[in-house]
């Protein structure tokens, strides 16, 4: 299977978490109190998101439906994520499978669902190519940069 190249932004349930995702060695999504996603597809997820408590419709339901399902069922051991935090860009590559952590699936703390990442190198925004910069103005919480892999490798390895 090809690697992939995600972009995962570090604010989880609306909160800054990048000293977390570095200290801690993951990257995670927000979404709590709908449970683990392990085994679960993305019309079983659509499910969850459209009941308590997000209760989700139309676009919004789409959106959440798509971060949710690319995190827990898209990204891969091995692919590389990026997350951006103002200036500072961190790069990093995924060392685990889909985790579910009960400890963090509060409204509080909100990042119960997480992914182990061996972060290799910090580069600062004004570094990257313009073409990875504007990848960035996508406010999604997960992104697929794959098309930007090779640039993405390097940094990683620089």
């Amino acid at each position: 299977m090809m690697k992939q190249a995600w972009l995962v932004r570090p604010n989880p349930h609306g909160i800054n978490r990048v000293e977390e995702f570095l200290s801690k060695g993951i990257v995670a999504i927000g979404w709590s109190g709908i449970g683990s996603l392990d085994c679960r597809s993305r019309e079983n997820i659509k499910r969850i998101l459209a009941g308590k408590p997000y209760e989700y419709s139309g676009y919004e339901l789409g959106q959440a439906t798509g971060s949710v399902d690319r995190f827990a069922n898209s990204v891969q051991i091995g692919d590389l994520v990026v997350s951006p935090d103002g200036g500072n860009i961190y790069f990093g590559v995924v060392t685990s499978s889909y985790i579910f952590d009960p400890a963090y699936d509060s409204m509080e703390v909100g990042y119960s669902h997480q992914r182990k990442v061996e972060w290799k190198n910090k580069v600062l925004r004004a570094n990257l190519s313009d073409e990875l910069r504007a990848s960035f103005r996508y406010d999604g919480t997960i992104v697929e940069l794959t098309k930007l892999y090779s640039e993405i490798e390097a940094l990683c390895k620089a």
